[in-house]
């Protein structure tokens, strides 16, 4: 890989370079995933155990680390000529960003962790397990961003979780699915009116997940996609509450143990 398409962007006068480009299940895209689940193990581990100055230097490094790679890519995509309006921070993981940051200052606040638990972190594990920066170069600035945001975003979560300060409840899950519901009608009138694609409210661009509901749904997008989008989102929110659950019982099986 050059040195230049280490900082490829794509513009209207570009295509995608052909070398090690990134995909998904390819091996860029599984090393990356790697390198991920090893973060957030040893930034979990560094958490659970460090004290409550530790832990929110490490709340400020995540949220500042976030934010500062998000500013270095509006300015790269600015620097290269990208156009403008597709590099907005209008995804949901993108929001995801703001609201670490807010948590970041306020730990106590209820409605970002029950987001946090809800919103964000069960978008970026499918983020993460289905990229949609394909053809980018797999080692390029563009990827390291990608899996620096929605790697900061699962990094933060589990710290959080895993220490016990983060406790999922059920009305968390359907005021997070109010969120989805609330956003996705809010951005596709944004795409439609400005024939923009964020959030994938007009097009699935070949997202496996996303391409089976736009065709289960007519394939024409609209109100029938969203609706669709909404009962998936339910259905992923309650996995991820039965998830929660059960390690929510297996951690008092073994309090009990310890106590007896």
């Amino acid at each position: 890989m050059t040195f230049d398409n280490f900082w490829f962007v794509k513009t209207d006068t570009n295509t995608f370079p052909e070398d090690m480009p990134f995909g998904v299940f390819t091996p860029g895209h599984l090393i990356w995933v790697l390198i991920t689940l090893a973060v957030i193990i040893i930034c979990a581990l560094c958490y659970v155990r460090g004290n409550n100055k530790t832990r929110a230097n490490i709340r400020y490094i995540i949220a500042l680390a976030m934010i500062f790679s998000e500013f270095w890519k509006v300015s790269l995509c600015a620097l290269k000529g990208a156009l403008p309006h597709e590099y907005l921070p209008l995804e949901v993981c993108s929001l995801g960003e703001y609201m670490i940051l807010i948590d970041s200052m306020w730990p106590d606040n209820r409605i970002t962790k029950q987001l946090l638990a809800f919103a964000f972190f069960p978008a970026t594990v499918m983020a993460l397990a289905f990229p949609a920066a394909s053809g980018y170069p797999s080692f390029g600035f563009i990827i390291i961003r990608f899996f620096v945001m929605h790697g900061g975003i699962a990094v933060y979560f589990v710290c959080r979780y895993a220490a016990g300060e983060i406790k999922p409840k059920y009305v968390g899950l359907w005021g997070s699915h109010l969120f989805f519901l609330g956003l996705a009608i809010i951005m596709h009138q944004f795409d439609v009116r400005n024939g923009l694609n964020y959030m994938f409210l007009t097009d699935p661009l070949g997202n496996p997940v996303l391409q089976l509901l736009w065709d289960i749904s007519g394939g024409k997008g609209g109100a029938p996609y969203i609706f669709a989008l909404a009962v998936f989102v339910a259905i992923i929110l309650h996995i991820f509450y039965g998830i929660y659950r059960l390690d929510a019982a297996r951690a008092g099986r073994k309090r009990r143990k310890q106590s007896a």
